[in-house]
């Protein structure tokens, strides 16, 4: 029987400073701060906190395989709706 993951959320691994290229903020960047984690920042400001699983493909086999994961929904975050 296949279960599926229906609320997935992946984000590339480095997201340019579009502040600094357009002039404008209310953009989201990441911050690698330590091993296979990094912060989601809007500007200056600290949004949430993510795990290497929303960048990398074999963190994120090793979780479905973990939690018996034969599918997965895959999205954006609502953040990012407006890229």
């Amino acid at each position: 029987m296949q279960r599926i993951d229906i609320h997935t959320h992946i984000l590339p691994e480095h997201l340019p400073r579009w502040a600094e290229k357009y002039g404008y903020g209310g953009f989201i960047h990441l911050e690698h701060h330590q091993s296979c984690r990094a912060k989601m920042m809007i500007d200056d400001k600290f949004f949430r906190e993510i795990e290497s699983n929303c960048w990398d493909p074999e963190v994120r086999i090793k979780d479905c395989d973990a939690h018996k994961i034969t599918m997965q929904v895959i999205s954006t975050i609502p953040v990012l709706f407006n890229y």
